[in-house]
């Protein structure tokens, strides 16, 4: 397994994160997206990655205390989607 940054080949095709380019082991995460290959190791770092991509984008017509309670209010179990790729997880 390889955690620093490089391209992916047969032998980490697996545990490839092809969001950050680094190998992510699967096993006891609480997640992982299926597109990218991003293991999420705890609820926390789901919604914490959640919440910076729904801060971070800007939506038109959607007012910033809406995005704000949003991101504040989200739980692990409703988040549907990877923050990094955004493929159904």
């Amino acid at each position: 397994m390889n955690t620093s940054q490089h391209a992916p080949t047969d032998a980490c095709h697996g545990v490839h994160c092809y969001a950050h380019h680094v190998d992510e082991p699967d096993a006891g995460a609480y997640r992982v997206c299926l597109e990218c290959g991003h293991a999420y190791r705890t609820p926390g770092e789901l919604r914490s990655a959640y919440r910076r991509t729904v801060l971070a984008v800007p939506a038109a017509g959607v007012p910033w205390w809406w995005r704000w309670w949003r991101a504040a209010t989200a739980r692990a179990t409703q988040i549907d989607y990877c923050p990094h790729c955004g493929a159904t997880l």
